[in-house]
């Protein structure tokens, strides 16, 4: 559940809100932030990648997100979901 944004997700307890203990995911993967009542996804630079739908993001791109968008941090998946 994401309560607040920005929200990081990536592997650093430290660093991270959300924390993924994946050697595929990077200390600082992925930013979700909110624009105009849009999530919108970033990816950090991350080493091994970042992709909404099949579509891989470059580094720094940053893409929207809707409802059952399927979301890779390397090679874990998630579903986004909008709850209003």
């Amino acid at each position: 559940v994401i309560e607040y944004v920005p929200f990081i997700i990536g592997k650093s307890a430290d660093m991270a809100d959300a924390c993924l203990e994946r050697k595929t995911v990077s200390r600082l993967h992925a930013r979700i932030d909110q624009k105009e009542g849009v999530y919108i996804l970033t990816d950090l630079n991350s080493t091994n990648g970042t992709s909404v739908n099949g579509y891989p993001l470059q580094a720094n791109e940053t893409v929207s997100l809707g409802n059952g968008d399927s979301i890779y941090l390397a090679d874990v998946g998630y579903k986004f979901w909008e709850h209003r």
